[in-house]
């Protein structure tokens, strides 16, 4: 399973997108996924806050699903990095 996280920041509004590709057993046909939301406005919130809520919303929808390998890719270096070094930082409410 391949999940990807992207934030964007348009008519000052910040929100996030994934997408989740899916390949079911025995090589039936992949399954896409998506899922937009828009978190709020920019003097609120920033690119790296939603990136992060991005991924702490699959990380939770993705609880319990078996045999599956799960690849988690965000083009947010700085939000990867926080999931292996969680620290509480300012913007950072969505790091469990």
């Amino acid at each position: 399973m391949q999940i990807v996280t992207s934030s964007s920041a348009r008519n000052e509004l910040v929100g996030f997108g994934v997408a989740i590709e899916r390949q079911p057993p025995w090589y039936r046909k992949l399954r896409l996924k998506t899922l937009s939301l828009t978190l709020g406005v920019r003097a609120e919130q920033n690119l790296f806050s939603a990136e992060l809520a991005a991924m702490a919303h699959i990380l939770i929808m993705v609880v319990g699903v078996k045999d599956y390998r799960i690849m988690l890719l965000t083009s947010n270096k700085a939000a990867a990095l926080t999931l292996r070094n969680p620290r509480q930082q300012l913007g950072q409410e969505f790091v469990y």
